[in-house]
């Protein structure tokens, strides 16, 4: 093969020389941040996002709309009815915090609790037992009514959940 013809397809086809980078030397966090926020591309899309993604929804939020709409469904609590109960139980029940106060009602019995229709959670002090009850009057929970106010409000809420 001649060799002009050797060079021209060596300078057409071969790889060319790979040199390696220089390494570069470590450098601290703190000035590695400072020079990527020196970048005037980096710095106007970081105020970008932060006035889109935090800013900017405080200032567009329309009052009592929630971000579900306007037409979302309000959902109303189940009557947690406290039958026979010791005089304060209510208040503990309140004041413990697992439970909302509005839906805590003290009746006299057990059997004035059942007659109260819908889905409800009794619990009678007499028998020691917290239930669940449907809309159609079946039992889907039932235990046992522990001493302790703050144990007795997570069993109550317990309850709420299985309805």
């Amino acid at each position: 093969m001649p060799s002009d013809l050797h060079a021209d397809l060596q300078a057409r086809f071969a790889r060319p020389a790979v040199t390696r980078p220089a390494v570069a030397a470590n450098t601290s966090w703190l000035s590695r941040l400072g020079a990527a926020i020196s970048m005037p591309g980096l710095a106007i899309s970081a105020a970008a996002i932060l006035l889109l993604g935090v800013i900017a929804p405080r200032f567009v939020h329309q009052g009592d709309e929630s971000f579900r709409g306007t037409n979302s469904a309000q959902v109303e609590a189940v009557p947690v009815i406290l039958a026979g109960g010791p005089s304060d139980i209510l208040d503990r029940l309140s004041a413990a915090g697992d439970l909302e106060p509005g839906s805590l009602k003290a009746v006299a019995s057990a059997a004035e609790a059942a007659r109260l229709a819908g889905p409800k959670v009794t619990v009678d002090f007499s028998s020691g037992i917290i239930q669940s009850v449907d809309a159609d009057g079946r039992v889907v929970f039932h235990t046992k009514i522990s001493a302790d106010s703050p144990e007795l409000s997570l069993t109550i809420a317990e309850a709420v959940s299985h309805l």
